[in-house]
């Protein structure tokens, strides 16, 4: 969890990021969490971050699984996935390669998020803002208590 304060970036920077975020041609072209990180800057609300590291991910897959199966599991999704695209003559597109074969990996890290929105929750509304692959798992884990040893556990590789 990274807690926003006065420091994280410059006055200057953040002035440019504000007024850049108004810009439609910019707005089309950046994820929606980085367009709520920038209007929450600029209605001057708190932001908290609350997705485990990537790399974290990548490394509980690494140290959960051989070389074999991640390379199966990807390789099993890349078929099916150009598959389909055969069948319907239409791109293969290729969103998250590990979600399919290794599931248990996203609803870890939905299941931090959801322990760190429900704890700024607790102090204030909120809204969370993820991507839409884990709107589903969040609302569903929403009344879900994480004790403390399960996140320890999900935030170590």
């Amino acid at each position: 969890i990274i807690p926003y304060s006065k420091s994280f970036a410059s006055h200057a920077g953040l002035q440019k990021a504000v007024s850049a975020v108004q810009v439609e041609r910019f707005r089309g072209r950046i994820s929606g969490e980085v367009v709520a990180v920038l209007q929450a800057l600029r209605l001057k609300y708190n932001i908290m971050f609350c997705d485990r590291p990537h790399w974290m991910t990548v490394d509980r897959l690494v140290s959960h699984y051989s070389v074999q199966q991640l390379e199966d599991g990807v390789n099993e999704v890349v078929e099916s996935l150009t598959a389909t695209a055969e069948e319907d003559s239409s791109p293969v597109v290729m969103e998250n390669l590990l979600l399919p074969p290794f599931p248990e990996l996203f609803q870890e890290r939905q299941r931090v998020m959801t322990h760190c929105a429900l704890q700024a929750s607790s102090r204030a509304p909120v809204m969370v803002v993820v991507g839409a692959h884990h709107v589903g798992g969040i609302k569903d884990q929403w009344h879900t208590v994480c004790d403390e040893r399960e996140l320890e556990g999900l935030l170590s590789a």
